[in-house]
């Protein structure tokens, strides 16, 4: 699970440009997770049949399904089913403001004391942006074609919220209230984590862990 706890943690706290790449690694990476968990049926009696009780939630569980398709369909067509963005509110204390290109944001830091950052516009900058991903400058490149360059901010303090085109309305029997990108993701990712967990427990407390390159630790 190492992957995909580091992944929830970036979804928390995002680096520039990368929110809406992280959201659909997670659909990647759980699939992983069963991926390394079935090549136990090689050397542990009884998984395939322990197993298949999981086969048979996950493939009518609404979240799960969900996921696994996001999955294919990224890899296969590149689509995320990200079909939507909006900024909730700026985190209390936290201040965001763009003139004249230039980004500038106020925030309290550990100690308490206010501190003030500012961005300059690059040369190259024909206006700013915000979207999915973070906010930043379009950049007028010399071959006349444009390109996104995002800006080093805060983007956890900002409150940028995902929204999937037909979301999962039912994860184990109960509704779904919340179907942002990153409360799906998680409640993903604590399936998965249980899962895990009942594995270990199952068969002779092995650690299970699914790592970005889909290799198994123990």
């Amino acid at each position: 699970m190492d992957g995909l706890d580091r992944l929830i943690q970036s979804i928390d706290k995002p680096p520039a440009g990368q929110y809406r790449d992280i959201v659909a690694r997670v659909a990647v990476e759980g699939r992983a997770v069963t991926n390394i968990a079935q090549n136990l049926k090689h050397c542990c009696p009884g998984f395939e049949e322990w197993y298949r009780k999981y086969q048979d939630e996950m493939k009518e569980d609404h979240l799960c399904k969900f996921f696994y398709r996001m999955r294919t369909d990224k890899l296969k067509q590149g689509n995320d089913h990200v079909s939507s963005f909006s900024i909730s509110n700026l985190r209390r204390g936290f201040n965001l403001s763009i003139i004249g290109g230039m980004i500038a944001y106020g925030f309290h830091n550990e100690k308490g004391e206010y501190v003030e950052r500012s961005i300059p516009p690059p040369i190259e900058s024909a206006g700013c942006f915000v979207d999915s991903n973070g906010i930043g400058w379009n950049i007028q490149n010399l071959d006349g074609t444009s390109s996104k360059q995002y800006a080093e901010v805060p983007m956890h303090q900002i409150g940028i919220d995902l929204w999937f085109d037909a979301p999962p309305e039912v994860h184990k029997g109960s509704i779904i209230d919340d179907k942002s990108a990153e409360n799906l993701c998680k409640m993903y990712v604590d399936y998965l984590r249980d899962f895990v967990k009942q594995l270990e427990i199952a068969f002779c407390g092995q650690s299970i862990s699914a790592t970005p390159n889909g290799q198994e630790n123990k």
